[in-house]
């Protein structure tokens, strides 16, 4: 199976430097991790003040996956987040 897109799978591997902390850290408070047609599916979605956050993770995993602009709805109210997922291929 040839990737669309790219990142570092082995970024969380070993857990070596306080940066790999920093964003495991991150993923387990604001992340979630999920099945998506049998497979491991990880998912960041922050406000859209907070996208260059974002960003330094997508940078530091080395991802090329797009950050999707999305809007959703809690408590009636709509919300303008991004979205950054990606699937596991095992």
């Amino acid at each position: 199976m040839i990737r669309k897109f790219l990142l570092d799978e082995n970024f969380f591997g070993k857990i070596t430097t306080e940066e790999k902390a920093y964003w495991l850290g991150f993923i387990l408070a604001d992340g979630s991790v999920s099945k998506e047609n049998r497979r491991n599916c990880i998912t960041l979605s922050l406000s859209r003040k907070d996208k260059e956050h974002l960003y330094k993770f997508k940078k530091s995993i080395k991802a090329t996956y797009d950050i999707k602009d999305k809007i959703v709805y809690l408590k009636a109210k709509e919300h303008s987040i991004l979205n950054l997922g990606y699937i596991a291929k095992k």
